[in-house]
């Protein structure tokens, strides 16, 4: 499918944050993703799910599988999640039918630190989902969970207690804190913490960051039970890999994905409202079924809109805006900038150091406290260069 050049691609997502950084691609045709010699390397997938889908949704992606596979290859992946609402209109013989789809297109890779993740709400939590799940040899469940409320007034306790007895080898929480007030928030954030997550997910952050919520405070609070702040939204366990490629300066990011290994360099999204990457193209999958439908019946990725970086200067200005979310610093050594864009960047840095959010030591500058509740603002300036 063929996208207009040289305008911004309109992806739609849940994280504002993610929002702005795929917003600064330029427009390209999705094809150009396979316009280059197929990497070999292991890959991310994700499959998305939204409610209300129709029953034959497992053969529908099964077109768009195959699709990715005469493309690609039969890839190893390390990291593959069922996301959004796998569990809303499709029973246990549909997500059997496309867990069987995804190992027949895809080397499923069982390594002790590959993903294999299941989302869903508390609301699913039960004994017949989390048998369905650990059947299927899922290792991963992120559980998503409105924190407008204290944790005692929600089927949270029986929850936990029902996940923690199928033993998966690692539980994800993710919080919606849109309506939460800041108590409640730092109530759920304890509360959640004593069961010892391998990850806290702090969705729509930036709107409890517009109010008496501040990142910093919440990072002092989870490093005194055990938690590193990756990024600008997730709280991981201290003896997670992904916190020791941190300190060897290897993480990644990849918006809308989070930190990951730097191994992985394709992310292939599939179904309805999916994004994925492939190379240097991001990519988004149309958002309504029967459009997504009627491309798969032609014979098109049903794709709605894909982009890139226009050139070298905006590829070399992600890299350090990825640098800063992942590292919380800025190597400039490590950049190959021309003298113009070098200036224009040192700029946008130098302003940050005089607002007190950062730091500079020589070629390097680092993220202070305080700038952890300004990431954003920073991360806006070097894109405006």
């Amino acid at each position: 499918m063929t996208v207009p050049e040289h305008q911004n691609p309109e992806f739609k997502i849940n994280s504002e944050a993610d929002s702005v950084f795929l917003g600064v691609l330029d427009s390209c045709n999705p094809e150009i993703m396979f316009s280059h010699k197929q990497e070999d390397g292991p890959i991310a997938l994700n499959i998305h799910f939204q409610k209300n889908l129709a029953p034959d949704y497992p053969q529908l992606l099964a077109r768009e599988m195959s699709m990715y596979f005469h493309r690609c290859g039969k890839r190893n992946a390390v990291k593959t999640w069922l996301r959004g609402t796998p569990l809303n209109g499709l029973g246990a013989g549909e997500i059997t039918e496309i867990a069987f789809l995804m190992a027949n297109y895809f080397n499923m890779d069982e390594s002790p630190h590959s993903e294999y993740g299941f989302e869903c709400d508390v609301s699913e939590i039960n004994t017949n989902n989390l048998s369905l799940m650990k059947g299927l040899r899922f290792t991963t469940l992120l559980l998503n969970i409105d924190a407008s409320m204290p944790p005692e007034n929600t089927a949270m306790p029986s929850a936990i207690d029902l996940i923690q007895q199928y033993k998966f080898h690692e539980i994800h929480f993710r919080l919606h804190t849109k309506k939460a007030c800041r108590s409640t928030l730092y109530h759920w954030l304890g509360y959640l913490s004593k069961s010892k997550p391998v990850l806290l997910e702090i969705s729509e952050i930036e709107t409890v960051l517009n109010g008496t919520i501040k990142l910093d405070e919440m990072a002092d609070l989870m490093a005194k039970q055990g938690y590193v702040l990756l990024g600008d939204r997730f709280f991981v366990v201290k003896e997670h890999p992904l916190v020791e490629l941190k300190y060897q300066g290897k993480l990644q990011y990849t918006p809308p994905w989070g930190a990951s290994h730097p191994d992985i360099k394709d992310w292939v999204g599939l179904g309805v409202g999916a994004i994925g990457k492939i190379g240097q193209t991001f990519y988004q999958n149309l958002r309504k079924e029967s459009d997504y439908v009627n491309d798969l019946s032609l014979g098109k990725l049903p794709i709605c809109c894909s982009g890139k970086h226009s050139n070298k200067e905006a590829q070399h200005t992600w890299s350090m805006i990825q640098q800063l979310i992942c590292l919380h610093r800025i190597s400039l050594q490590q950049h190959l900038l021309s003298n113009r864009s070098l200036r224009k960047i040192k700029q946008a840095l130098e302003k940050a150091c005089q607002s007190g959010w950062m730091g500079n030591q020589g070629m390097d500058f680092v993220l202070k406290r305080e700038g952890l509740n300004h990431l954003r603002d920073i991360c806006r300036d070097l894109q405006q260069y």
